[in-house]
């Protein structure tokens, strides 16, 4: 399961990512980056990829196997044994 920015998520989407990795322990959860929020405009914020990894690991009860965004020692790692 890959999570990352998600601009049409909805329940049944992060219902089925949590179902798969609560019922298969050798599905990898894998994040895009841990980001809780992004700049939006001068003033605002929005949510960014990591309120999405926060709620899947929630429901899911695990944390991500790998982050693989900016920057991320656990990815540089995979790719360098790989």
């Amino acid at each position: 399961v890959v999570v990352g920015a998600d601009f049409e998520i909805g329940y049944y989407k992060l219902c089925r990512a949590a179902n798969y990795l609560w019922q298969n322990p050798d599905c990898l959860f894998v994040a895009t980056n841990p980001d809780p929020r992004a700049k939006v405009g001068v003033r605002g914020i929005g949510c960014a990829a990591g309120c999405l990894v926060a709620a899947l690991a929630t429901a899911s009860g695990r944390r991500p196997d790998m982050v693989c965004g900016k920057p991320s020692a656990g990815l540089a790692r995979h790719l360098l044994e790989s």
